[in-house]
C-alpha cells in the first residue's frame, strides 16, 4: 500500500507544479484550474488506498498482495480483481473526465473576460450607436431589482423612438452584461460607441437613479442623478426614464421630441413598472399583485387598468389556450381604461404615446369582438354574428385613425408602423396590400425590426395558415426574441408554443392571428 501511495503523492506534486506554472505563465491558464485539480487529487487519494491496500504494481505488473503469518505473498489476479480494478478505474477516470470540463470552462470563460477569440471590428461602431445596461440597485431588495430591470427597459424603448439612435436590444445588451466583463469588452462584441449603466438607491420614499454613459473605450462622457419630480399631491411631472432619456439625448446632440407628459402617482408608477416586468417574466401572480397595489394609490391610472386586462387574457395563452373565457372576463376591464383614454384624446391631454396606446386598445378590443364572435360561430343566427363583426370593425377604424395620428406625430417610431400594419391587415384580406405598403415604410426606419421584416408577423399568419410550420415557428421566434412587451409579443411567444405542439394548436393559434373579412359598416 505504501508503495503506490508513494508513487501517487510524487505524482500529484509534480502534477500541482505544472499547473501552477502553467497558470502564471504565458499559457492562458486560469487561476481557478489549480484549485480544480487539489479537488480531483484529494477525490482520487482515497482510491488509490483502497488499491494500494489489496493491489500491488510490480515488474510483472498488478499482482494480488496476501500477508499471512507476516509474510507477503503475490498472488495471481481473479476475475472478481479485475472487475474491481476495472471499477476503480472508471471512477477515476470520471473525476479526471469532470474536472478537465470544468478546467476548460474556466479557460473559455476567462478568454471572453480577456477580450479573446473576439473579433476586430472591420468598421467603427455608428455615432449614435447605445446598449442599455441593466441597473443595479443599493438595497438588494427584489421588488427594487424589479423596478430598475423596469425603468432599463422604458429607457431602452424612449431612446429607440429616436430615429438616430441605433440601440441594442434589451436580450442582447442584458446578456453580455451578465457575463461580468468590463465596459470596453462590452462595447466590442455589442458594436456600440456608448454604453450606459445605472443605479437605482431608494431615500426615504424618494427614489435617486445615477446613470452614467460612457464610450467603447470605457471613458465617461456624461453623468447625472435624477429624482422622481413630482408635484405637492405626490404625482410625478417626469417619469426617471424620460428624465434619463431626455438627458443622454442632450450629451450626445440630439434633440428629444418635447411633449406634454401624463401626470400619475409616483408610487402607481413605480408598482406599474415592476408588474409589467413580472408579467414579461411570466410570473402573473406578482404581476396582478403589482397592478393591484398600484391602482390603490391611484384608481384612475387608465395604463395600469388595461395591463390587468391584458394579463388576463395573456395567462391563458400562456397556458396554450384560446382564452376566451378570460376575454369575457377583460372586455369590461379594457373598456374602462379604452373610454379614459378616449377622454385623455378628448380633453387635449394626448402626445403621440398617447395615441399609440389608444390606438393598440381599440385594436384589441376589435380583436376580442372577433373571437367571441367566431368562438360562437353556429350558435348565433346571421344578424348577431354580422352585428359582433361590424363592432369589431368600428373599432378597427378607430384603432386605424389613432394610429396614424401617432405616426404623424413621431414617424421614427417603428412600432408605430408595426401596430398600423396589423390594425390594417387585420380588417380584411382587401386590405393586406396597403398593410404591407406600411411595413415596408416601417423597414426604411428599422430594417432589421423581426415582427414586421418580410414582414415576419404577416408572413407567418399565412405559414400557420397553411403546411408551412417550420417557417411559422422561425418567423414568431424571431419576433419572439425581441422580447415584446405588449400583448402582440405575447401572443407571438404563445403562438410559438401551439406550433410546436402540432397542428391542433396550429389550427387554433392560427385563427388567432389570420385576418378575416368582416362586414363593412353601413352606411
Amino acid at each position: 500500500m505504501f508503495h503506490v501511495a508513494g508513487l501517487y503523492l510524487v505524482s500529484a506534486w509534480l502534477l500541482v507544479q505544472i499547473v501552477d506554472v502553467l497558470s502564471q505563465g504565458p499559457v492562458p491558464m486560469p487561476a481557478e484550474a489549480l484549485r480544480l485539480v487539489w479537488i480531483a487529487l484529494i477525490l482520487i487519494f482515497p482510491l488509490v488506498l483502497i488499491f494500494g491496500w489489496r493491489y500491488d504494481i510490480t515488474r510483472e505488473g498488478v499482482v494480488l498482495t496476501d500477508l499471512r503469518e507476516g509474510e507477503r505473498q503475490d498472488l495471481p489476479l481473479q476475475p472478481k480483481d479485475h472487475g474491481i480494478i476495472v471499477a476503480l478505474g472508471l471512477v477515476v477516470l470520471g473525476i479526471i473526465g469532470l474536472t478537465a470540463v470544468e478546467i476548460m470552462t474556466a479557460i473559455e470563460h476567462d478568454r471572453l473576460k480577456a477580450g479573446i477569440g473576439v473579433e476586430e471590428a472591420t468598421a467603427p461602431p455608428p455615432a449614435n450607436s447605445i446598449a442599455v445596461l441593466p441597473f443595479t440597485t443599493c438595497s438588494g431588495q427584489e421588488s427594487d431589482a424589479i423596478l430598475a430591470a423596469g425603468l432599463a427597459g422604458e429607457v431602452i424603448d424612449r431612446l429607440a423612438s429616436l430615429k438616430k439612435f441605433k440601440v441594442i436590444a434589451r436580450a442582447s445588451s442584458f446578456t453580455m452584461a451578465s457575463f461580468g466583463l468590463p465596459l470596453v469588452k462590452i462595447a466590442q462584441p455589442l458594436g456600440v460607441k456608448y454604453l450606459l449603466t445605472g443605479e437605482l438607491c431608494r431615500s426615504g420614499e424618494t427614489l435617486v437613479l445615477r446613470v452614467e454613459l460612457v464610450d467603447e473605450g470605457g471613458y465617461v462622457v456624461w453623468t447625472d442623478n435624477f429624482e422622481q419630480s413630482a408635484d405637492a399631491s405626490g404625482r410625478l411631472t417626469l417619469t426617471l426614464a424620460k428624465q434619463v432619456t431626455e438627458g443622454v439625448a442632450a450629451a450626445l446632440g440630439q434633440s428629444f421630441p418635447t411633449s406634454a407628459e401624463n401626470r400619475v402617482n409616483r408610487l402607481a408608477y413605480e408598482q406599474l413598472v415592476i408588474g409589467k416586468e413580472y408579467a414579461g417574466r411570466e410570473e402573473f401572480e406578482k404581476a396582478r399583485a403589482a397592478f393591484e397595489k398600484a391602482l390603490e394609490y391611484d384608481p384612475e391610472y387608465e395604463e395600469v387598468i388595461w395591463e390587468q386586462a391584458q394579463l388576463l387574457v395573456w395567462e391563458a395563452l400562456s397556458r396554450g389556450d384560446l382564452g376566451l373565457e378570460s376575454v369575457r372576463e377583460a372586455k369590461p376591464i379594457a373598456e374602462q381604461a379604452l373610454e379614459m383614454s378616449r377622454r385623455r384624446v378628448a380633453e387635449g391631454r394626448a402626445d403621440f404615446s398617447s395615441y399609440a396606446t389608444l390606438a393598440m386598445m381599440a385594436f384589441y378590443m376589435g380583436k376580442w369582438e372577433q373571437w367571441l364572435a367566431w368562438s360562437r360561430e353556429g350558435m348565433l343566427d346571421e344578424a348577431e354574428l354580422t352585428a359582433r363583426l361590424v363592432a369589431a370593425n368600428v373599432l378597427f377604424e378607430e384603432a386605424e385613425t389613432h394610429a396614424r395620428t401617432a405616426l404623424a406625430l413621431n414617424p421614427s417610431v417603428i412600432e408605430h408602423y408595426e401596430l398600423l400594419g396589423y390594425i390594417v391587415e387585420r380588417q380584411g384580406i382587401d386590405r393586406r396590400t396597403g398593410a404591407l405598403k406600411i411595413f415596408e415604410e416601417g423597414l426604411g426606419v428599422d430594417p432589421f425590426h423581426a415582427r414586421i421584416n418580410l414582414p415576419a408577423g404577416h408572413g407567418a399568419a399565412g405559414a400557420v395558415r397553411g403546411t408551412a410550420g417550420s417557417a411559422a415557428r422561425g418567423s414568431f421566434r424571431a419576433a419572439r426574441d425581441q422580447e415584446a412587451p405588449d400583448l402582440l409579443g405575447r401572443e407571438v411567444r404563445a403562438v410559438d408554443r401551439a406550433v410546436a405542439r402540432g397542428a391542433g394548436g396550429l389550427r387554433a393559434h392560427g385563427r388567432l392571428w389570420t385576418p378575416r373579412l368582416v362586414p363593412q359598416r353601413a352606411g
